[in-house]
């Protein structure tokens, strides 16, 4: 790693071991991908900010690969968000409780979108198949209809852009290549938003993951960066830019941006890691928890009794537990796959 390294506003100093085996390991995830569902326990000595640093390093592989983007499904995920505002929310009658209503969706859709160019938010009314499929939204008394082409300038309310207009606001690609050297970047990904990835935050919210986040600071070039800048969640920087990753709220138990299904979570605690591994839309995702080991013995024999429950349908990983990833003193890995004995 190249970039320097400072913690709780310390000197600036080359990343410790610990630092640098977190971000390669996130980065390094896709590296051992198949089509077996895997989950890690990274276990930790104390509390840290760990989690992000992992998500860090997925991020960074994100980055590299041409299919991670929005855009390629972007049309389709509006016309999905209207049809189900327009089918079930529009006339739910319980709001909003999907496990009461059994309806099938994760969260409500309001019907609200937003333009980059023009004022909003815009109600969806009506969606109309004119050669070309159009969703219709009423806004000041008119209606505007919206194709494939141009509903790159749409989002649904409360997403981030899912393309920058022009270079402004675009993610700092020469941070990341400092941080990970080597590393390949596309250069349109870090104009454009993508959420294959997702943080599932600490048990006591958002803003006390932010928190444990922004302990951390990395200096690329002479330039400084906090860890939840370069970690692109929605609302964490400026408001005009991407976002790399999707924010799931462990104490709510609201994710930041529903859409396409999640290909990896990072879990951020004992807490986090067992809700994340019930919940019934990351059932197809790999998930890592990071375990902090100074908890009391009640919470982490609740995460090991977990772990031998899923080994009715998870095997190890032989050879990343037996220390193929180097990993530093003080930090424990146990790595499992999909499989039968």
């Amino acid at each position: 790693m190249k970039a320097l390294f400072s913690e709780f506003q310390g000197e600036w100093r080359p990343a410790p071991k610990w630092v640098e085996f977190l971000v390669r390991f996130g980065y390094g995830w896709r590296d051992q991908e198949s089509n077996q569902r895997r989950i890690a326990v990274v276990s930790m000595p104390c509390d840290s900010p760990a989690a992000g640093l992992i998500v860090l390093g997925a991020l960074v592989r994100d980055l590299g690969r041409t299919e991670a983007t929005n855009l390629t499904g972007h049309y389709h995920a509006l016309l999905q968000y209207a049809s189900q505002y327009l089918r079930a929310c529009a006339i739910c009658d319980v709001r909003c409780r999907p496990e009461l209503k059994r309806c099938g969706y994760v969260a409500e859709a309001s019907g609200l979108l937003r333009h980059s160019q023009r004022k909003g938010p815009f109600q969806i009314t009506a969606i109309k198949d004119s050669g070309a499929l159009g969703i219709v939204t009423r806004h000041d008394g008119g209606t505007w209809q919206f194709t494939p082409k141009s509903a790159v300038n749409l989002r649904i309310d409360g997403d981030p852009l899912p393309k920058l207009i022009n270079g402004e606001g675009a993610l700092p690609a020469s941070a990341y290549e400092q941080i990970i050297e080597g590393a390949q970047i596309v250069s349109q990904n870090v104009r454009e938003s993508f959420s294959g990835l997702c943080f599932a935050g600490r048990a006591t919210g958002k803003s006390a993951t932010h928190a444990a986040c922004a302990s951390i600071r990395f200096k690329c070039e002479g330039l400084e960066y906090g860890l939840p800048e370069l970690l692109a969640v929605h609302g964490w920087s400026s408001s005009n830019r991407v976002s790399r990753v999707n924010f799931f709220n462990s104490r709510t138990e609201e994710i930041d941006r529903p859409g396409p299904e999640t290909a990896l979570v990072v879990a951020d605690g004992d807490a986090s890691f067992l809700k994340v591994i019930d919940l019934p839309q990351f059932q197809r995702s790999d998930v890592i928890g990071v375990i902090n080991r100074s908890v009391d013995r009640e919470r982490s024999e609740t995460v090991g009794n977990r772990l031998v429950g899923l080994r009715q349908w998870f095997v190890e990983d032989p050879e990343v537990n037996r220390g193929r990833l180097g990993v530093p003193a003080g930090i424990r890995l146990l790595q499992l796959k999909k499989g039968s004995r």
